[in-house]
């Protein structure tokens, strides 16, 4: 009895080891068995979590498993290399082998260097890497050895250089964002304008700042500062700045003038345009960049009557002025032109005025023929016989000569402000300013002007034989006003005349009681 007992005791230990010894192949179970081979040898196998041995290195023998038929989840670890992980299938019956490839586990590290300011260099243990650029950010070096000391070094004009050691770990990738010092010294700007507010911009860059203004961090060395202000000119100079210093600029805009248009239409068309006494040109017509204010204009067409009056020209604004001219059916007109000005032009010996660069319009002249005589002094006269025509202008073109001979006589070109003085010249009148008197002998002439309201102005001057010389006088006001002297004897005599009439009637009412 007691040795069957332990003979079934025997039994049921060898059918385990008989189960352990085929790896885990249950008894009544399906088995199969697959032999496991790895490059490098010497993994360590698990199917489904439990370890199952080794692969086999050398002349060692495959690692030959029995299991179970079915699928299982297998990992394979070797120092160096990364984990190898899949699946297997036991086939009932047969021995599958099973091949599998470890992947090294890197050992190299990296960095990546950032700067500020960027465009800056970088090496790395003394070896060029590249540059900190906006575009391509920072500058990545690979493959380097761990637990091994590396040198970075990275520098930019105008900076300080930076410098460090380090050492990495295996596969670590480390990052470095250096800010470089500027080496630069500086200073400062304190910039004035007279108009105050002007934008400030220093070589070309606007600052963002208004005068009066302190400009800081200034890099030592000579700056190109510019002002812009609304309405004036801008300002432009160059000034140096030294280091921990404040250079000061105290700079005086200048004003410009505004301008304005005046856009003309008048009927009929074609009607000649005089601003200032200059012609512009013929209606239709726009003028631009007239200063702003007051200007005189007149407007004329052959056959009509001139239109003559002030305009207002306003800043960026065009003026619209249109104008109908009244015609005219009994005058025309002689339109000068000499290549000479300051020449003295006569219509028979009526004197019309003097010549310049627009010409010399005279106007309103009855129908008929005119001798006309211009003249100047160190020139030959010119004379011609002109015909003027009811409502149209003739055009008559003048070039003086140059006498031949030696001038011996000399001229005075006489203004006023205002115009329109009478004009003494040694007591003798010789007319209204502007005037030009002509054929003077050489010699001291005094000049005396007269106007109403106004004081007599006196001066002496020399003439010059060919010649012109200016005589330009300024008439003051009268402040007291020279009161007005009565003539007493037509009234006594009117009151006497009155008294006997009235005395007359009184005797002839008597007689007749």
């Amino acid at each position: 009895m007691l040795k069957n007992k332990f003979l079934l005791i025997l039994t049921i230990f060898i059918l385990i080891q008989t189960v352990f010894a085929t790896g885990n192949c249950l008894i009544g179970g399906s088995c199969g068995e697959i032999s496991f081979g790895s490059s490098p040898g010497g993994a360590t196998v698990y199917l489904n979590g439990v370890e199952y041995g080794k692969t086999s290195t050398g002349s060692t023998a495959p690692l030959t498993v029995e299991m179970n038929t079915g699928q299982y989840d297998i990992r394979a670890t070797l120092s160096g290399y990364d984990d190898y992980t899949g699946s297997v299938t036991i086939v009932q019956g047969t021995n599958s082998p099973f091949e599998f490839t470890m992947n090294q586990t890197s050992t190299k590290a990296s960095i990546n260097v950032a700067s500020d300011p960027i465009d800056a260099d970088v090496y790395v243990d003394g070896a060029y890497k590249g540059k900190t650029t906006a575009s391509t950010g920072p500058v990545k070096v690979d493959n380097l050895d761990p637990y091994v000391s590396h040198s970075l070094s990275v520098s930019k004009s105008g900076y300080q250089n930076y410098s460090t050691s380090f050492t990495l770990s295996p596969g670590e990738d480390r990052g470095f964002n250096i800010n470089l010092n500027s080496t630069a010294k500086f200073g400062k700007y304190y910039i004035t304008s007279n108009p105050s507010g002007a934008a400030i911009a220093i070589d070309g860059s606007s600052t963002g700042l208004i005068t009066p203004a302190t400009l800081s961090n200034i890099s030592v060395g000579t700056h190109t500062i510019s002002l812009y202000k609304d309405d004036y000119s801008s300002y432009r100079t160059s000034e140096t700045v030294y280091e921990n210093q404040t250079t000061t600029i105290n700079a005086t805009l200048s004003y410009l003038e505004s301008y304005g248009s005046i856009n003309i239409a008048s009927n009929p068309n074609n009607s000649d345009v005089y601003i200032d006494g200059r012609m512009y040109g013929e209606t239709p017509l726009k003028i631009s960049n007239l200063y702003t204010g007051q200007h005189d204009i007149r407007i004329s067409h052959v056959g009509y009557e001139d239109y003559v009056n002030k305009i207002t020209i306003q800043k960026n604004y065009t003026t619209p002025l249109n104008v109908v001219l009244n015609q005219s059916t009994t005058k025309g007109d002689i339109l000068l032109n000499c290549n000479q000005k300051g020449a003295s032009v006569y219509v028979g010996e009526t004197y019309k005025g003097i010549t310049s660069e627009y010409g010399l319009d005279i106007t309103q002249l009855t129908a008929g023929d005119y001798s006309v005589r211009v003249s100047k002094s160190g020139f030959e006269d010119y004379y011609a016989t002109v015909s003027v025509y009811n409502n149209k202008t003739t055009k008559l073109d003048v070039s003086l000569v140059e006498s031949i001979t030696k001038p011996t006589t000399g001229s005075l070109y006489v203004t006023s402000t205002p115009s329109g003085a009478d004009v003494y010249v040694n007591n003798e009148y010789k007319g209204l300013t502007p005037i030009i008197l002509n054929q003077l002998s050489d010699g001291y002439y005094s000049v005396k002007l007269m106007m109403p309201n106004y004081q007599d102005a006196v001066a002496t001057y020399t003439v010059y034989a060919g010649k012109t010389t200016d005589v330009d006088l300024t008439l003051n006001e009268n402040v007291n006003p020279t009161p007005v002297e009565t003539d007493y004897v037509p009234i006594i005599v009117g009151a006497v005349i009155v008294l006997v009439f009235a005395g007359l009637i009184g005797f002839i009412l008597v007689k007749r009681k």
